[in-house]
């Protein structure tokens, strides 16, 4: 979110967020995928660093690309010393990224803030870098986000639509929709997003 990067606080949002747990919906993935061999994993808008840590600790190496340096140099302080060598972390647009082989994509609350023209190149890209069996999990907003009005342009979907998108490549294993009102950035703002976990099919 364009505006986000200069006018909110980060130093305060990562003093706020230090204490967050990973998100719920990252250890559904986990739990469906199976964690006994940890592979390679990939973090779309790592932000605050709390999903590539836990995903590290897990025993995951882990590709972590934000737009913001100062969350990859804030996540890079975050991480222990016997971790360091299971991540490589960049600031980067989705647009300039190349895509690695990965076993798992996270994209929690990050990629519905592309534009239609990056969201579809970046999705493509995902898809194409997981592995048979692989698993996309996050979080894609709806059409009754406030933000799609109010905030920069972002891609947001009716539920009819986002299945069709991901059943082109993908077996869907949870799609659950959520609309509450709260908070965005310290904002009051109303939420309507989906919770993604979907996994690679075979194209051949």
């Amino acid at each position: 979110m364009k505006h986000l990067e200069t006018e909110w606080d980060w130093a305060r949002y990562y003093e706020l967020s230090a204490g967050r747990s990973p998100r719920p919906l990252l250890h559904c993935a986990l739990a469906l995928r199976g964690q006994e061999n940890p592979g390679d994993a990939i973090d779309l808008g790592s932000g605050d660093g709390v999903e590539t840590l836990f995903l590290l600790e897990a025993g995951w190496r882990v590709l972590a690309i934000d737009q913001l340096q100062e969350a990859i140099d804030h996540l890079r302080s975050r991480v222990p010393d016997h971790l360091a060598d299971a991540l490589f972390a960049a600031s980067m647009t989705f647009r300039q990224m190349s895509w690695p082989r990965a076993d798992l994509v996270w994209a929690g609350h990050s990629l519905s803030f592309c534009d239609e023209v990056e969201f579809q190149s970046t999705f493509e890209g995902l898809s194409d870098s997981l592995t048979d069996g692989g698993i996309f999990a996050g979080h894609l907003l709806g059409d009754r986000d406030s933000w799609r009005a109010d905030g920069p342009p972002i891609t947001a979907f009716v539920e009819e639509d986002l299945r069709r998108l991901l059943e082109r490549d993908f077996r869907i294993e949870v799609l659950f929709e959520r609309e509450e009102d709260g908070f965005g950035f310290g904002t009051p703002k109303h939420w309507h997003f989906f919770e993604v976990i979907a996994r690679r099919a075979n194209p051949w």
